[in-house]
């Protein structure tokens, strides 16, 4: 059996100006949500920005809301979870955080972050030209699967090139007809 498993993509990874600043959190590990707690229950009534529009994005949206945040939900495209959801959908779980009071910024993307004098995220840059105040980033734009060890694809029932080896979960790809 391979389950490698997959790391978290990392604003860093494409060089983003200020994306190493303190309070910018991802999450992959259980650690990684212990420390977004402390920083949600330190930084009460202030300012979130949820950089990407998936699951993580809308249910810590909407955590972060109940804990009486300022959030705003960035993402490049058109609507909400497009890989999954329907134009139609996506107007519906957008509407419905829009209610709650989460701001939706569609077609944009986060270019930078500025920080103050201790390393704190204090600002977004936003690809069109906006700034958004925050006082805490969540970033959930993907994960990448662990392949480095292994090349090519599983067949439909996700037996590898090896005999009597499997792969599953992140790693697993497999021939689709569409």
């Amino acid at each position: 059996m391979v389950a490698t498993g997959s790391t978290v993509i990392r604003l860093t990874d494409f060089g983003v100006q200020g994306a190493d600043s303190k309070n910018i959190f991802y999450l992959r590990e259980i650690v990684d949500a212990d420390k977004l707690v402390e920083a949600i229950k330190a930084k009460k009534n202030g300012k979130a920005v949820i950089v990407g529009e998936g699951y993580i994005g809308l249910e810590l949206s909407a955590a972060m809301k109940i804990n009486n945040l300022d959030v705003s939900m960035v993402y490049p495209e058109p609507w909400c979870m497009p890989q999954l959801f329907t134009a139609d959908i996506a107007a519906f779980y957008e509407g419905y955080n829009a209610n709650k009071g989460i701001e939706i910024i569609e077609e944009t993307t986060a270019s930078g972050f500025n920080a103050d004098a201790n390393g704190e995220v204090k600002e977004v840059i936003l690809k069109d030209g906006r700034v958004l105040e925050a006082d805490m980033i969540v970033v959930g734009v993907g994960a990448r699967p662990l392949t480095g060890l292994f090349k090519g694809q599983t067949d439909a029932f996700f037996k590898t090139s090896v005999p009597d080896a499997y792969a599953v979960g992140d790693v697993a790809t497999f021939p689709v007809k569409m």
